[in-house]
């Protein structure tokens, strides 16, 4: 019962929260998608299953391809598939990772109580997935993560370590992502190591996570690859609406899937 009572606090913070003002008010209809079970990593380096769900383009490829990592509270909501269609029209093989279906994760009996190095974790074991598809190209695999999964797909093309309980956990990485893009995520104080160009795109007026913060973090990277940041002045958090399928109206919300979509095309085309 507690935890059913923490889910349904978490889900109201979050329409709390991001409750879109330019929005249409029709939800989008959630695709029929292929479910997946990946095998994950906690914490303590223990195996999990992950659930995940596989959308494809037309065509037998093959196709560059996209893991999509959800934000929290409210974890992945049915409007993550409907982005993750758009994304397959665009031409990306997708796959969409629930980082809260495993039941260890939620130790706290909280929704999204997991690391971010253990949703980097889950983001590598569906690269993996995906490079190993007839119809995707191994070489073109990108991560695109919101709000805390913005931060995990951080830490997926950096060297960065999560802290728990005293002792200091990282991402086993197998292969490596072409792109990343992070989307309002909660930035780290220094980002070392990153292998991928990246897009971060993140509002000025954001009381969740702090655009600051990220100009700061970016400062500090040294890396050959293209990184490009896109500062909203009067945007807050949730400012393109995923959860509810990209239905946010809004010159933000319309330049930020426009920078994705070309940011995207540029480094997996």
């Amino acid at each position: 019962m507690r935890n059913r009572v923490d889910i349904l606090l978490a889900a109201l913070f979050w329409l709390t929260l991001t409750a879109p003002v330019h929005a249409t008010t029709a939800p989008c209809t959630p695709p029929s998608s292929q479910n997946v079970t990946l095998l994950s990593k906690d914490r303590e380096g223990e195996t999990v299953p992950i659930s995940a769900h596989l959308l494809k383009p037309l065509g037998n490829g093959p196709f560059p391809a996209l893991v999509l990592l959800h934000g929290n509270p409210g974890g992945l909501q049915p409007g993550y598939l409907c982005v993750a269609k758009k994304m397959a029209h665009w031409g990306y093989v997708t796959l969409v990772i629930d980082s809260n279906s495993a039941p260890s994760r939620n130790r706290e009996l909280s929704i999204g109580s997991y690391l971010a190095t253990e949703q980097a974790q889950d983001a590598y074991q569906g690269r993996n997935y995906l490079a190993g598809l007839r119809v995707v190209d191994s070489r073109r695999v990108g991560v695109v993560g919101w709000s805390k999964g913005g931060r995990a797909a951080l830490a997926a093309v950096s060297s960065h370590q999560s802290s728990y309980n005293g002792k200091s956990y990282g991402v086993d990485k197998y292969g490596h992502f072409a792109a990343v893009v992070a989307i309002y995520p909660s930035c780290f104080a220094e980002l070392n190591d990153l292998s991928a160009p990246l897009l971060l795109l993140i509002g000025a007026r954001d009381t969740t996570v702090s655009a600051r913060y990220c100009q700061e973090m970016l400062r500090t990277v040294s890396s050959t690859h293209d990184v490009e940041l896109k500062v909203y002045p009067e945007a807050g958090h949730g400012f393109d609406g995923p959860w509810s399928g990209w239905t946010r109206e809004g010159s933000v919300a319309s330049d930020s899937r426009s920078r994705l979509q070309r940011f995207l095309a540029k480094h997996l085309s």
